[in-house]
């Protein structure tokens, strides 16, 4: 199938680990331009099972690209819009039994106007650095670049990255086919890239971070609808993603 697997550098530093997996993503991400390939950052352990049998297909090179297809077809019939509505609407408005329950849920989707979550915004700050584990709390326990490797997916839209390793449908996490258009909704709109899958967890990594009101409000009401365990509120939202080039996403 073409994916080539790039092991991710481990000395034991955490620090100097992270910072030496930065650079080596965006080297392979520069490379992966070039020559049509995605780095994405994945657990060793799961190398062999991300290309298993899927759909009831056979485990075989032949048939997992077509399967891959399938998928990434079917995101084109469940486009974002349709994502964000079926997920608002579940997520939120399906549960609720009372009036009151329904109106408070609705209200977070609505972004506060006090004056000190307006302050957020009066100093537009682009962080220069980034760094892959620079917030390990919502990545498996005791993560290390030891077990990981960076798949090098044959794909040019990082989107489709999802599609290739599919996770999703447990618990309040979106199912497959709308963690792949919340995925293609995020890269179009604010250039996130997926940048790291496990089973409960993602990380997107953002080249120009978000620093005006619109578009962070705007990713904001986004990342609360998908991820109500990390991204609680707006103002809870606003501090994980305004500046900063990786956004987490995990669902217990």
């Amino acid at each position: 199938m073409g994916c080539k697997y790039v092991p991710a550098i481990f000395t034991g530093n955490e620090q100097n680990d992270n910072a030496a997996n930065t650079e080596l993503y965006l080297k392979l991400l520069k490379e992966g331009e070039e020559n049509g390939f995605c780095p994405i950052l994945v657990d060793k352990e799961d190398e062999y099972d991300i290309f298993g049998p899927r759909y009831g297909f056979s485990n075989s090179p032949e048939d997992y690209p077509k399967v891959t297809r399938h998928l990434i077809a079917r995101v084109e019939e469940n486009c974002f819009c349709v994502w964000m509505g079926r997920l608002v609407y579940n997520f939120y408005l399906d549960c609720d039994r009372y009036e009151d329950d329904f109106e408070r849920d609705l209200e977070m989707l609505n972004p506060p106007t006090e004056e000190a979550y307006l302050k957020k915004f009066e100093t537009e700050i682009q962080a220069d650095r980034f760094l892959i584990g620079e917030d390990n709390s919502y990545k498996p326990y005791c993560f290390t670049y030891e077990d990981h490797v960076f798949a090098l997916l044959p794909i040019e839209k990082p989107w489709e990255a999802l599609a290739w390793i599919p996770m999703g449908g447990f618990n309040w996490c979106p199912d497959e086919v709308h963690q792949v258009a919340l995925a293609k909704g995020l890269y179009e709109q604010f250039g996130a890239r997926v940048m790291y899958i496990n089973s409960t967890s993602l990380e997107y990594y953002v080249p120009d971070p978000l620093v005006k009101k619109e578009d962070i409000e705007k990713a904001a009401a986004i990342l609360i609808a998908a991820d109500n365990d990390v991204y609680e509120d707006f103002d809870v939202a606003v501090d994980k993603i305004a500046g900063k080039h990786i956004w987490h996403m995990w669902w217990d």
